[in-house]
């Protein structure tokens, strides 16, 4: 049943993984829209608008996360942020955990979704095909990437006369055989981390990748850093460097969240070094803190990360 449902999407362009990809927990997808419900972009009208209700990016369902900029002002789900947000952080906002003021509101509501996807998306071939929920970070980022960097879809990009509903990545299509939909748990606020660098915890060999990146995860979602660099220091010997400024949703401030060192987003099993931070560490509304947690890397060689932690609740 899955190979006609594959051609047929083929033949047609109708989305029926998103009919499948909506059948998902009911009970999740209402406390999702609880969490959501009074945000300014939801009391402003902005989240009934048509076509803001899947991610503008791989049509998931129910997006709480924005990317706004001058030009830009769209919806998109938890896996497109995290690529979002590894190419240009400053435009990336959560719906409720983030400050929004009243021209970012209104960049969203004036373009949102549909106004930016008929400009961005006019013509999507199968070289870059439109990503699905279930796609790699890999297909998301060089689909990300020409969409909003390259500008690779639009009209005066491709020469096209009139639109085309976008290819999609077939790959993800058909290899899809049972559909689950997570939504986001009810956040009780946002963990704020300034992850500086990790270092041997004694004086030894790098700790893990010199070009590493951090996956910052709650268990629902994570984000991801820019790679790092090789440091040294003259009493521990080298380690890595990110000086990077990240921040999570927090359910439970007694859940930890783990920062593991990466060589890639799309291989969270190749973790060299993995740290547990727990923000309860810190009460709610102080000033960051400087804090060190010991980890282990995969040769069970003990380091250290080094960072600014602090926690903020939500009102």
């Amino acid at each position: 049943k899955y190979e006609w449902i594959a051609a047929l999407q083929l033949a047609t362009g109708n989305p029926i993984y998103d009919w499948m990809a909506h059948q998902g927990d009911s009970d999740e997808r209402e406390a999702t829209l609880e969490r959501i419900g009074k945000c300014p972009l939801a009391t402003a009208g902005v989240l009934k608008k048509r076509g803001n209700d899947v991610c503008a990016d791989c049509d998931a369902d129910l997006p709480t996360w924005a990317v706004v900029s001058e030009d830009t002002g769209v919806l998109v789900c938890i896996e497109c942020i995290g690529v979002h947000r590894q190419l240009w952080a400053g435009r990336c906002k959560e719906v409720q955990l983030d400050s929004w003021d009243d021209d970012a509101v209104n960049t969203v509501r004036v373009r949102g979704n549909e106004v930016v996807n008929a400009e961005l998306e006019f013509l999507v071939g199968f070289d870059t095909p439109k990503p699905l929920p279930t796609s790699s970070r890999a297909v998301r980022e060089d689909y990300i990437r020409a969409k909003y960097d390259a500008k690779k879809f639009t009209k005066a990009a491709t020469g096209a006369i009139a639109p085309r509903k976008p290819q999609r990545d077939v790959g993800a299509r058909t290899a899809e055989r049972s559909v689950s939909v997570s939504y986001p748990p009810k956040y009780i606020g946002v963990l704020f981390l300034v992850i500086q660098r990790a270092l041997p915890a004694k004086k030894g060999k790098l700790p893990c990748p010199p070009d590493g990146l951090l996956l910052v995860a709650n268990g629902s979602q994570h984000v991801v850093s820019k790679k790092g660099q090789a440091v040294t220091d003259d009493e521990l010997g080298t380690g890595v460097q990110w000086n990077e400024a990240l921040q999570i949703g927090i359910s439970n401030i007694n859940t930890p969240v783990t920062v593991s060192v990466v060589e890639s987003a799309d291989t969270p099993q190749s973790a060299s070094a993995t740290f547990c931070v727990v923000a309860g560490q810190h009460d709610p509304g102080e000033e960051p803190k400087p804090i060190r947690v010991l980890g282990e890397d995969k040769n069970r060689a003990p380091c250290a990360l080094q960072l600014l932690l602090s926690f903020q609740g939500l009102t």
